[in-house]
């Protein structure tokens, strides 16, 4: 009896990997379409990222050291909040062996934003010589340290290359401004 059932259950075991098949096939497209999403919702988070960044424009020398710095601070954040999503797809991509997305925005953001820390870096440190300097007693002024810090800060500035920076244009004008005054001094 049991050999004359064989063939129906074969054949039913048969029909049942095939639709096993199926299935299996509908849910990895499902979820090979849900990551392809999930790489498309991330692509748009992080060129609406980089439009706000520019929006913001932490390279404007209006924003002064500390506000810029915040600023600075909050996307830089947001790059590390962006870069965990886009490593969490890794997998994703592995398995459905895509290529891994680029996201050129975020690379772009992250370049900026640490060029834009040594810019106000720099900014702040001109500040602070100049408040020093400008509360001394004219007689107990080095002028030959001061153009020595002049100069270097002005290397500096020039050696990070960021002369469409408004930041880094204010900072150049007002270093080249006091090598200008220093032989008044």
């Amino acid at each position: 009896e049991l050999l004359n059932t064989l063939s129906v259950h074969w054949r039913e075991f048969k029909e049942h990997v095939v639709l096993s098949d199926k299935q299996l096939q509908q849910h990895r497209d499902s979820f090979k379409k849900k990551h392809i999403a999930k790489v498309e919702e991330i692509r748009q988070l992080q060129t609406d990222m980089y439009n706000q960044f520019m929006m913001e424009e932490p390279f404007k020398s209006t924003h002064g050291f500390k506000a810029a710095y915040e600023i600075l601070d909050r996307y830089d954040e947001r790059v590390r909040q962006l870069r965990s999503l886009e490593d969490s797809l890794k997998p994703g991509c592995d398995l459905f062996k895509l290529d891994p997305p680029v996201y050129k925005e975020i690379s772009t953001v992250k370049t900026d934003i640490g060029l834009l820390r040594q810019i106000w870096q720099l900014y702040d440190e001109w500040d602070n010589m100049w408040t020093t300097w400008s509360n001394q007693p004219f007689k107990k002024l080095e002028v030959a340290n001061m153009e020595g810090a002049a100069i270097a800060q002005g290397k500096l500035v020039a050696n990070l290359g960021l002369k469409t920076w408004d930041v880094a244009q204010v900072l150049t004008q007002r270093i080249t401004q006091f090598k200008k005054t220093m032989p008044l001094i």
